[in-house]
This record gives C-alpha cells, structure tokens and sequence, in this order.
C-alpha cells in the first residue's frame, strides 16, 4: 500500500497581496507593507500588487468593475493560491463616479465581481486600512467576499510611515479638462450610437473643417 503524500504545509505558498505600497504613502500603504512583513515572517512568497507605480511587483489596479477580471489575471500570473486584500476607500470598491447616480451600481457590480473571483483562491483575507466610506450593506457584502477579516490598530496607518497629505490611492488624472469633456463624449457618442458612432464623428470632423474652410 503506497502511502498519500502528505499536504503542503501552509507556510511556503505564495500570497497575493492586494494593495498601496511603498513609495506610495496612502491610508493602506502601511497596512499592506505590515501583512508583507508579517507573511515573510512566516516562510510564505508574498508577491504585491498596488494601483500605482511601486516597488510592488505587478502595477494593477484592481478597482471598479473590473476588478474581478483584474484579480483573475493576477492569480494566473502570480501562481498565487491565496489572497489578502487590502482595502481602504477606491480600492478595491470606488467611492467616486463621474454619474453620481449610478455609483451604488458600481459598487456593487464591484463586489460581485470579486466574490466570484475571490472564490477561486484557498483563501481570502480582507484588511480593512481605512473607513472604506461605503454604505453598511455593501460594506457588509465586501467582507462577506473574505474567509478574514481584520482592521489593523490606529497606530499602524498613523505613524510616520502612513499617508502623506494629496496623495490618492490611483493617482492624479493627468488629462486636462477639454481632454476629459473629449474622452465623455467619446464614451457617450459609443453608448448611443454603437458601431456608427467613429463614422458620425468623422463625418462631424469633415463638416467643421469644410465650414472653417470657407
């Protein structure tokens, strides 16, 4: 009789980490920072992934309505098999919208995007870094998404270490004001008019010209 190999022991896998990392000085970097430590601590492989340019191994923002898809991506890269999440307001659900009235509707297609992908990981650990500023029943969904939950103490996001005064967990919007009105029309010109919508607007780019030309 040949004996089963014995299961792999806990210690020793790899861990994706969900979160802002150093240099970026945001409410969660310190939370994030102290879960890598403590992982390494433990003998396991935490590999990072932060929303903005970092000394974190993969720049990915996981936030929004395709943060599910994101999180999948990550974990085939990775080879993680479990994952800590650390949350603190914009990521991973957005507490900003350009259309006001449907961010509740984007904040929850965002949590059950990430449940469904959050279930396909051994483990999932929720850190909560920050008041998330969501309402109670979604925040109550976002935690149901993990196996854990934790809020770190005060003292490890207010330290010298913690957020730095303007900076965002996803970073500055670098367009200026008549990209951004450009790139919503764009986006409205394409939910209205569907596949036609790059051929009206030539047709509208060909008429200005023709009327500036004369």
């Amino acid at each position: 009789m040949t004996a089963s190999p014995a299961p792999e022991p806990a210690a020793g896998r790899r861990v994706l980490v969900v979160g802002s990392y150093p240099p970026v000085h945001t409410p969660g970097m310190a939370a994030t920072f102290a879960v890598v430590r403590r992982l390494i601590a433990a003998g396991d492989d935490p590999v990072v992934a932060s929303p903005r340019t970092s000394a974190a191994a993969y720049d990915v923002a996981v936030t929004g309505v395709l943060a599910g898809r994101r999180l999948r991506q990550l974990r085939a890269h990775s080879g993680a098999t479990r994952l800590v999440l650390c949350a603190e307001p914009d990521l991973p659900v957005p507490v900003r919208f350009p259309v006001a009235g449907l961010l509740r509707l984007v904040q929850a297609r965002t949590i059950a995007e990430l449940a469904r992908a959050a279930g396909e990981f051994e483990s999932v650990t929720l850190v909560i870094a920050e008041d998330l500023k969501l309402p109670a029943d979604l925040l109550a969904r976002l935690r149901a998404v993990a196996g854990e939950v934790t809020e770190p103490p005060a003292a490890a996001t207010d330290s010298p270490d913690g957020p730095w005064p303007g900076v965002t967990v996803l970073g500055p919007d670098e367009r200026t004001p008549a990209e951004k009105a450009e790139d919503l029309a764009r986006k409205v010109a394409r939910r209205v008019l569907g596949p036609a919508a790059p051929r009206v607007r030539q047709a509208l780019v060909r008429a200005a010209g023709t009327v500036r030309s004369r």
